[in-house]
């Protein structure tokens, strides 16, 4: 799954993740003329950080992608995946062979939930991101 496609899953569950007290933020690898552009064009309402020099992907151990990768049968397969279901990845940020990671923070610092992808197509299960937010 692409970071478009997992911001707006995020997106439609925004009400009810906000309505259980969490705030939601996501944090690209583009510039800022990137993530507003990315705000825009995902109609997303929450806080869209920018870590341009990688920092934060550093701190949570979030690996690479070789750039061959980025063709490779699985990740052309859901991109096909996601064409089906009408939704295009559109432009990448500066980092496009960087992975994600999903991760709730409690404002005391405590981590009960993360989450790092090992590749594209490993991704949280996004029932189990909203049973850690509300539980």
């Amino acid at each position: 799954m692409f970071c478009r496609e997992r911001v707006a899953q995020l997106r439609d569950h925004e009400a009810e993740i906000r309505g259980a007290g969490v705030d939601l933020a996501a944090v690209g690898t583009g510039d800022i003329e990137y993530a507003r552009r990315f705000k825009t064009e995902r109609s997303i309402d929450f806080p869209l950080l920018v870590d341009d020099d990688l920092e934060s992907y550093r701190v949570i151990g979030t690996g690479r992608l070789s750039p061959g990768s980025l063709l490779s049968p699985p990740t052309v397969a859901s991109s096909l995946r996601l064409l089906a279901r009408g939704r295009l990845q559109g432009r990448t940020g500066k980092h496009p062979t960087v992975l994600g990671a999903t991760h709730l923070i409690h404002p005391d610092g405590s981590v009960p939930y993360a989450w790092v992808n090992s590749s594209l197509e490993d991704e949280a299960p996004l029932p189990e991101i909203l049973s850690a937010v509300f539980n």
